[in-house]
Order: structure tokens, then C-alpha cells, then sequence
């Protein structure tokens, strides 16, 4: 291991808190959509069912929140919206 300079821990490190701090970013982001989409839907369709409310959750990828949040301006119901065979 080539031993640092004072200059190049204090550079990493900072280097090492933005990455992490994006990453933070990103997924309260993801769990601000998720949030910001249940009200939407349980305000359409009354309270989500556990089930519902767990598929919700298990969504990180941001592109699929997005189109959930397309469907739900036509979906007939939470269900419709929320099962597997919806978003395949």
C-alpha cells in the first residue's frame, strides 16, 4: 500500500461522502415516489391492501415508478395497477 499525503486522505474521503451522500439522495428519492404514489392511489381507490402496499414498496427502479404513475391516471383499480400481470 503507497502511504497518502495528508491532501489525498482528506481528498478520498470527501470523494467517498459525495458518492455516499448521492446514494442517500437516491433512495429517499425512491421512497418519496413510492410515498407521493400510495396517497395518489389510495385516493383514487381507498386504502391499499398489505399485498398492494408491499409490491408498492418493492419498486426501486425509477423508470418503473414513473410508468406506475402513468397507469394510474387509466387504471380501474388498485389492483389492476398493482399485480404482477399489470406491469408485465
Amino acid at each position: 500500500m503507497v502511504p497518502q499525503t495528508y491532501e489525498q486522505f482528506i481528498a478520498e474521503a470527501h470523494q467517498t461522502g459525495i458518492q455516499e451522500g448521492r446514494q442517500i439522495g437516491v433512495q429517499e428519492g425512491h421512497r418519496r415516489m413510492r410515498a407521493l404514489l400510495q396517497r395518489q392511489i389510495e385516493h383514487r381507490f381507498g386504502p391499499l391492501s398489505d399485498d398492494h402496499r408491499a409490491r408498492l414498496d418493492a419498486i426501486d427502479d425509477p423508470d418503473a415508478l414513473d410508468q406506475l404513475a402513468e397507469q394510474l391516471l387509466d387504471a380501474p383499480s388498485a389492483d389492476a395497477l398493482l399485480t404482477d400481470d399489470a406491469n408485465s
